[in-house]
């Protein structure tokens, strides 16, 4: 196929050091394996989001002399050294709500495209803040997640450390917003679009983020730096996805099948 000999030839250009694959790819663990052996670092931009099984795929993989797979989600860039989120301690009595609002008109009796759909809409709007706070909270052990129709949906994620997370999303609200705040003895956080305040015994900071592509921007020079000169990061490694990927396995477990996007 012309695809495969594009790619063969792609990798093996001598001045291609670093591959970005993008898109709903079947089979792309393939390439990334490909592309490694051909000694490319490999940046894998979610959505998609990685799989247990492509995960631990990529685990079995690892080069143990530096890191030459990376995952981007953009939002992960906040525990790098942002106040509330950078080496911040939650104890098991943390709690978290989150709520996300989305406009997503629709046309009576039109089909939906692939991974388009009220469900998959959802998920796709909840994944970049699961991740987050299973940064924060440690992996989930429990999802209960019930939807009204495929247009909103409410639950609960229990972590191993006893953490709660509440989330609700629509897709039928009059306007975007996003909105997580987490609450703890030590500390809380509100963090509303890109406005965080960060409450602790020291008192009230608030603070303007980057925008969305900002951050995005920031991920890619970051795990950049990071494949080409050998470092390792939680942040941007294939394994840190391992909670996100746990959440979306138990909403598929859950009945919800097809929400993954």
């Amino acid at each position: 196929m012309d695809d495969q000999r594009v790619w063969k030839e792609l990798l093996a250009r001598p001045d291609i050091s670093l591959v970005v694959l993008c898109g709903p790819f079947v089979g792309r663990i393939d390439l990334v394996v490909a592309a490694r052996d051909a000694g490319k670092a490999v940046i894998v931009a979610e959505p998609p989001f990685l799989s247990l099984h492509e995960i631990d795929l990529l685990a079995t993989r690892e080069d143990p002399d530096h890191v030459a797979t990376a995952s981007l989600m953009p939002l992960r860039m906040l525990l790098e050294d942002t106040p509330g989120f950078s080496n911040s301690a939650w104890t098991k009595g943390a709690c978290g709500v989150l709520t996300l609002s989305r406009f997503t008109p629709t046309r009576r009796g039109a089909p939906s495209a692939p991974g388009t759909g009220g469900l998959s809409s959802m998920i796709l709007a909840l994944a970049p803040y699961v991740d987050l706070v299973c940064h924060l909270f440690g992996h989930p052990v429990g999802v209960q997640l019930a939807a009204s129709g495929d247009r909103t949906a409410a639950g609960l994620v229990k972590f191993a450390s006893g953490a709660l997370l509440s989330l609700a999303v629509t897709l039928d609200a009059p306007s975007e917003r996003d909105r997580l705040e987490i609450m703890d003895v030590p500390q809380s956080i509100v963090l509303d679009g890109r406005r965080l305040q960060v409450n602790s015994s020291d008192g009230v900071r608030l603070l303007e983020l980057p925008s969305m592509h900002d951050l995005r921007l920031s991920a890619y020079r970051d795990i950049a730096a990071q494949l080409t000169t050998g470092g390792s990061s939680l942040r941007h490694g294939a394994d840190g996805g391992r909670g996100l990927a746990l959440f979306l396995d138990m909403v598929e477990r859950d009945g919800m099948t097809g929400a993954r996007p």
